[in-house]
């Protein structure tokens, strides 16, 4: 049973990595090849980095089909920006008050908000009703 969770969590942060390729490629073609403003080129690329990690997570990891996609992906969403909250205040406590060194702050912050991520979306947006 913890092996296989454990494997849905890698697999979960494979995707999560394949949508964050996407949204860095994606802001930086916005941003450098169109000269879009660097603040508007991450409202445009974070849908389409939202939308691949919901679609993989919904068909090939949780494999959940028994609710609404619409549901799921409104679930879903609620869940990232859940996490991107908790992102920054975590970051902003890990710099300010802390001292450490914004990057590792952010990698720390990463990956507590991949574990919170992971449960939310197992138990709230793809949960087996």
């Amino acid at each position: 049973m913890i092996r296989k969770e454990f494997k849905k969590f890698i697999i979960y942060c494979f995707f999560g990595g394949i949508a964050a390729l996407i949204y860095l490629s994606l802001l930086y073609v916005f941003t450098s090849i169109f000269n879009i403003y660097y603040i508007i080129s991450i409202i445009l690329a974070q849908p389409f980095a939202i939308l691949t990690n919901f679609f993989l997570n919904k068909y090939y990891n949780f494999k959940i089909h028994t609710q609404k996609t619409r549901v799921q992906l409104i679930k879903f969403t609620t869940v990232v920006l859940g996490g991107i909250g908790i992102n920054v205040i975590l970051l902003y406590i890990f710099v300010e008050f802390f001292g450490i060194f914004y990057m590792l702050g952010a990698f720390i912050a990463t990956l507590i908000v991949a574990i919170y991520s992971y449960l939310f979306h197992k138990n709230f947006s793809f949960k087996n009703r």
